[in-house]
């Protein structure tokens, strides 16, 4: 069991329940991995959510709780024996500090970089949420309003069809869903490339309001490109129950993007994605039905190094049944 991916209410305001909770509800449940994955700060007031608002939340009032997290995150961490290989007996349970990242817009990977070699964080759990600096996985109208964006820009590509700066134009867009997709894989492409995390979180996080929207050929180089990038690349791709919960039949990536990720020679880690000690392994019995539909056979985590970096290592044991904790 293990989870590469959680966050709780002590440091997120969207989320519920202490760290102290999560690290406990984990251990009981038998987790042999726990990656403690905070949100890093969001710097525009922009960019708050109405949750943090209502809570009169700042741009600075984030910030001091990312180095908040961190701190407790690790007192955590440091209660256990050392998770070092070397060590004779390992611990029950090791505990990895580190951090999700954000997109909006570029100096937002500047930042991560910075916070993760500012607190020497264990590992990087790369994610987009933002496209057109817009969130696209809050609600159904913030997708709408991306839609809306992704419109305005594929006209603006196609009335540029007859110039010469315009890259690439058998890319225009045939409508503003297939413009948004393309979009945000470019976006996290871009990711990909500066942080080079040592998680790809919800991959396909875009379709979680547009299920049902075929993937065009050109999407489809997208996902491809990414997952060769990622494969040459050593990360890790989660799958994430928090899909199941979120109402879609698949974790992310769903069941096509997993399969082009798995035969690009991508290897797979497991992500609750819980936000709050409640939600520890929501969804790992389906979760875990869908790794064996799928073929594999290793889950992936990282293993700190004492220099700093991390190797990925296999789960020492992938049990043959999750106990059930249904959505």
């Amino acid at each position: 069991m293990l989870t590469l991916h959680c966050h709780s209410g002590e440091f997120c305001a969207h989320a519920s329940g202490t760290l102290a909770e999560t690290v406990a509800a984990a251990a009981a449940q038998g987790f042999r991995v726990l990656g403690l994955s905070e949100h890093v700060p969001r710097t525009a007031d922009a960019d708050l959510y109405p949750e943090e608002r209502a809570a009169s939340l700042t741009v600075d009032d984030l910030a001091r709780r990312f180095d908040a997290y961190v701190a407790a995150a690790r007192r955590h961490q440091h209660a256990l024996p050392s998770g070092d290989a070397s060590a004779a007996a390992p611990p029950a349970m090791l505990i990895l500090v580190g951090c999700e990242t954000e997109l909006i817009r570029p100096s937002d990977l500047a930042l991560a970089r910075a916070l993760a070699e500012r607190h020497r964080l264990d590992y990087l759990v790369g994610s987009v949420h933002h496209v057109y600096g817009v969130p696209i996985d809050f609600d159904a109208a913030g997708l709408d309003q991306a839609e809306a964006c992704a419109e305005q820009r594929r006209r603006t590509l196609a009335a540029s069809a007859g110039r010469s700066d315009v890259d690439d134009l058998s890319d225009a867009a045939a409508d503003a869903t297939e413009q948004l997709f393309m979009d945000y894989f470019d976006a996290q492409q871009t990711m990909l490339e500066t942080l080079r995390p040592t998680v790809v979180a919800h991959f396909d996080l875009i379709r979680l309001f547009r299920p049902a929207a075929p993937l065009t050929p050109r999407v489809w180089r997208r996902v491809r490109r990414n997952a060769a990038w990622i494969a040459a690349h050593d990360m890790l791709v989660e799958i994430n129950s928090r899909a199941l919960k979120k109402g879609l039949a698949d974790p992310y990536p769903m069941g096509d993007v997993a399969r082009v990720l798995r035969d690009a020679g991508c290897r797979f880690t497991l992500a609750d994605d819980s936000h709050g000690a409640d939600q520890i392994g929501l969804g790992y019995d389906a979760a875990w039905a869908y790794v064996r539909r799928l073929g594999l056979t290793r889950l992936w985590y990282p293993l700190p190094r004492r220099d700093g970096g991390s190797d990925p290592a296999v789960l020492p044991r992938c049990p043959s049944r999750i106990p059930a904790h249904r959505v």
